[in-house]
């Protein structure tokens, strides 16, 4: 039988909405509408769902991120790009080559730092930012791993930072996953 209107809602109301974990009268670990996190915990397709709205998130993140950098740097580069003048553009930096070339794995490094990391602590590869942009990847890797060792990256997820940031670094490096 289909759940009712009447019960979703009388539900929300009675349980109220908490977007961040707490615990409950019972002593529970719980978070939205009353789910029970430490007996239920959350299915593996739930979790599936969590990581894809992150990613998501990390990946606006990273957009933004290079935005204000190329916005720093002036309105000359962005209105080539936006007027369809790639060509021009890299021509005259030298870099038609790049047209050529798959950016996908680099930019999936990005993708993770800002997942992993989050937006604030991103914010501080200043940079690691500019080589990005530069298309200097192995700045960029040397920078990641200047990052780690005098430790940018937050105390908090440095115990797994050092396997990881020499991964990330060897992807920016290669340019393959």
């Amino acid at each position: 039988m289909p759940l009712s209107d009447a019960l979703v809602e009388r539900v929300k109301v009675h349980e109220g909405l908490r977007l961040k974990p707490y615990r409950c009268t019972a002593g529970k670990l719980t978070i939205g509408y009353g789910r029970n996190l430490d007996d239920r915990g959350i299915s593996e397709e739930e979790a599936r769902r969590f990581l894809d709205w992150d990613l998501r998130e990390a990946n606006a993140t990273v957009m933004a991120w290079l935005y204000e950098e190329v916005q720093r740097r002036g309105e000359g580069e962005v209105m080539a790009l936006l007027e369809g003048e790639v060509m021009a553009l890299l021509e005259g930096l030298g870099r038609v080559q790049l047209l050529e070339r798959d950016f996908r794995a680099e930019w999936n490094v990005l993708v993770e730092l800002a997942f992993w990391l989050g937006r604030g602590t991103l914010g501080q590869f200043k940079r690691l930012r500019e080589a990005v942009l530069d298309w200097r990847f192995a700045d960029a890797a040397d920078e990641l791993l200047w990052a780690d060792e005098a430790r940018t990256i937050p105390s908090k997820v440095h115990q797994q930072a050092p396997a990881r940031t020499e991964r990330l670094a060897a992807i920016l490096r290669e340019g393959r996953e």
